[in-house]
């Protein structure tokens, strides 16, 4: 027995010493697999990222934001999606989240049901319920004015664009679920990082009088100077091999840098914002970011701010402050304008407008990339990235508003007795809403009797007599179109959807509005308070975003005190005094759920309108080829147009594609190149995801055969202008290229593509112009 354990004790004494020797000679491949594993555990999420053109008609599709007979003819830059789903792992996984923000002037019901049916049929969990529905999708829009609308179901946002309009509808679906799948297809592991910096200079509070009558303390009023938010908020994602994939952030702006005088397709300052980082700034350094890195700028309460910085300050007793020369030429580039008069008006000279995209744009990136990089913003460091950790969660839920009892308070604070209750208003419009907005819209050129009557007959041809406790409802708002009570269906929404999706310690609050700066402070400051205090809650979240644009549009959000005043925002907040009330105590509520751990229950669901939808704007018929004014025999071929005369008369025509306009010769860099073509109506062909002109570059020694892209109508520096001439349906496009001061020297030309609409088959068919070459020193 003595024998038999000496024996095992040596053995053991022995694997051990051999253990020992074998740790020791492979030290280095342990250390390995240490930093291996905790590199895993470093890997808390898995991410996918994708984007879509989501770009609508390019000419005779009014545009949604301004208000007025504003249409598309061209494109400046094109509408995208941008797509982030994200996976937890481990402990923390469980339902996806799926962050979407779009170039929109905002996000419809409309499109959420086209886009959730989809993604329920393509992608289901493995119990077999849909992997992406209403609960862990979030849709956003940027809020830019120059896009196509037509694409909502109510007819609010439809009357100036002549009715629903399909082709721009599915334009937008189709693309948002195209950038849900190339996120989905390209998931991976890596890390979140949230961070948080200053921007002052690039937003103006266009609504100072009704932001000074709210309750603010000394603090607030010195971090909302001048009643801007300068916030941003960034969330940035790694992937394992330690390259940033993507970044969102979110900061309170207008895209309105861009005014009501354009008709080209733009997604305006953060447009460009998006496109600089995504183009040039990560193509700088490819050891940081990857290939397809997506850069998103998304909205916050951006409700009552501008990127028109010229508007007046005022005092406390809402005198103009006067700004001063040198801050009037600093906030406007516009070439040519020299009395600093004109610089007061929000829009003054056009040719500048694109110009202050770019510069409003630039400030957006700047910031996000110093907070991406731990840099300063405004003048002093900001927190450190933090990493984000802890699980992703979401709470989504359908509100009947107009049956909604919030607490009855004369402010926005929480009141002292929240079981007394009131209800909110059916939705109207006010006077003040038809009104405008000096600085970002523009109030309408019909006369005032006229809107005035007309809100009045449209009421009661539609609903009958408005209730006779509405004007009692709504309080110090003058009443002007009452839209929630028209039959057979309302001409807003009634039901109003709110989300809150948590990801690690942070919440992203998902509103159907525009929010004011104080609005969404009360608000994020509400939810905070429950997480804070609730001794049940099961998460740390300790940072809070407002998204608005999100889901659903219903107009503006305003303080009570702020809808006392009755200027726009207040004539467009529709449900009355009540409604911030309302959004505190949901998003509230959501906040609550979440810590508990409950289900948020909805009290409605919108309808399905799709069935119900008129246009009134007319498709294409045909095209023809161009008359040709000039009668010029050297440009000119003799043809014979049968679907104007079958008699044997001829007319001096010029083919699909014929270039009109020829490039000079040699052009220096800051030169612009202007050209233009006979083409068909952009109607014809969206190009989604491709182009209606390239600019191109031959290498030395080559032909055009090898040529490069250097531009296409994605680029800021490259404008496609679309035009009705011609006698019946001709179509003229122009292109005009700024040529970069960086710009290669050598050879290029301009080629357009586009497509006509052949009489009787209906039969589209390609064309394709091509220029002459020209030389840039």
């Amino acid at each position: 027995m003595l024998r038999l354990i000496y024996k095992f004790t040596k053995r053991g004494i022995a694997a051990i010493l051999l253990s020992v020797l074998f740790m020791q000679s492979h030290a280095l491949a342990a250390d390995e697999a240490v930093l291996i594993h905790r590199d895993a555990e470093q890997q808390p999420y898995r991410f996918g990222i994708g984007k879509a053109d989501i770009t609508g008609p390019a000419a005779e599709n009014g545009m949604l934001g301004f208000g007025g007979e504003q249409s598309t003819a061209g494109i400046h830059m094109r509408q995208w999606a941008r797509a982030f789903i994200i996976q937890g792992q481990g402990a923390n996984a469980g339902s996806p989240l799926v962050y979407v923000n779009t170039d929109l002037q905002s996000v419809s019901m409309s499109v959420r049901q086209g886009v959730l049916a989809k993604l329920k049929v393509k992608y289901r969990a493995t119990d077999g319920t849909a992997l992406y529905g209403e609960n862990n999708v979030m849709l956003a829009a940027t809020h830019t004015h120059s896009a196509p609308g037509g694409f909502s179901h109510y007819a609010i946002l439809n009357i100036l664009t002549r009715g629903f309009q399909k082709q721009t509808y599915d334009a937008i679906v189709d693309g948002i679920v195209r950038a849900v799948d190339h996120a989905h297809e390209n998931m991976r592991e890596g890390r979140l990082y949230y961070g948080t910096g200053k921007l002052y200079g690039a937003s103006a509070n266009r609504a100072l009088i009704p932001f000074g009558l709210n309750s603010l303390s000394q603090e607030d009023k010195d971090y909302y100077k001048n009643g801007v938010d300068p916030q941003m908020t960034v969330l940035k994602f790694v992937d394992s091999e330690k390259k940033i994939r993507g970044v969102i952030t979110w900061f309170a702006v207008h895209t309105t840098s861009v005014g009501p005088t354009s008709h080209l397709i733009s997604p305006d300052n953060k447009g460009y914002a998006q496109y600089y980082w995504e183009r040039f700034e990560s193509r700088r350094d490819p050891g940081l970011y990857a290939d397809d890195f997506v850069a998103a700028f998304a909205q916050s309460n951006a409700g009552d701010i501008s990127p028109n910085l010229a508007i007046p300050l005022l005092d406390d007793k809402g005198k103009e402050v006067p700004r001063s020369k040198k801050e009037l030429i600093a906030f406007n580039t516009c070439p040519g304008v020299t009395n600093p008069a004109a610089w007061k008006m929000p829009h003054p000279n056009p040719a500048c407008q694109f110009e202050n995209a770019r510069r409003n744009g630039m400030l957006q990136f700047q910031t996000a990339l110093n907070i991406v990089m731990g840099r300063e913003t405004a003048g002093e460091k900001e927190h450190p990235l933090e990493e984000v950790r802890g699980a992703l969660e979401s709470r989504f839920r359908y509100v009947d508003f107009p049956a909604l009892r919030i607490a009855k308070t004369d402010s926005d604070e929480i009141p002292v007795k929240p079981e007394a209750k009131a209800a909110l208003c059916e939705a109207v419009l006010g006077a003040s809403f038809r009104r405008g907005s000096p600085e970002d819209n523009p109030p309408t050129t019909l006369p005032e009797w006229l809107l005035r009557g007309l809100g009045e007959k449209l009421d009661f041809f539609f609903g009958g007599s408005p209730p006779a406790g509405l004007k009692r409802c709504h309080d110090t708002k003058e009443l002007w179109l009452n839209t929630g009570g028209k039959k057979p269906y309302p001409w807003t929404a009634n039901i109003v959807p709110v989300q809150l999706f948590q990801i690690g310690q942070m919440a992203v609050l998902g509103g159907p509005g525009e929010y004011t700066v104080t609005s969404a402070l009360k608000i994020r400051r509400q939810v905070a308070e429950v997480f804070k205090n609730n001794p049940n809650a099961r998460h740390d979240i300790k940072h809070i975003v407002l998204n608005g644009y999100a889901n659903d549009y219903i107009g503006y959000i305003t303080t009570r005190r702020e809808y006392s005043k009755d200027q726009y925002e207040a004539g467009h907040t529709i449900f009355g005094p009540g409604e911030n009330r309302a959004f505190i105590e949901l998003f509230a509520g959501l906040a609550t759920d979440l810590s508990k751990g409950e289900k948020s229950v909805s009290t409605g669901t919108p309808p399905d309108l799709s069935a119900k939808q008129l246009n009134f704007q007319t498709g294409v018929v045909f095209d023809s080829i161009y008359i040709d004014p000039t009668f010029d025999p050297s440009k000119i071929r003799f043809s014979l147009i049968p679907f104007l005369i079958d008699t044997g008369i001829r007319v001096i025509t010029h083919d699909f594609g014929y270039v009109l306009t020829q490039p000079k010769a040699t052009y220096k860099r800051g030169n612009i190149v202007k050209t233009s073509f006979v083409t068909g109506h952009p109607k014809n062909n969206l190009r989604t995801e491709g182009t209606f002109l390239q600019v191109l570059f031959i290498p030395n020694g080559k032909t055009e055969k090898d040529a490069q892209i250097v531009a296409t109508d994605d680029d800021f520096n490259t404008k496609y202008a679309w035009e009705r001439v011609g006698i019946i349906a001709g179509s003229q496009a122009t292109t005009t290229w700024e040529i970069p001061m960086d710009a290669q020297p050598g050879r290029y030309f301009i080629r357009h593509y586009g497509d006509w609409k052949e009489l009787g088959s209906g039969l589209i068919r390609e064309l394709k112009g091509t220029t002459n070459t020209f030389k840039v020193e």
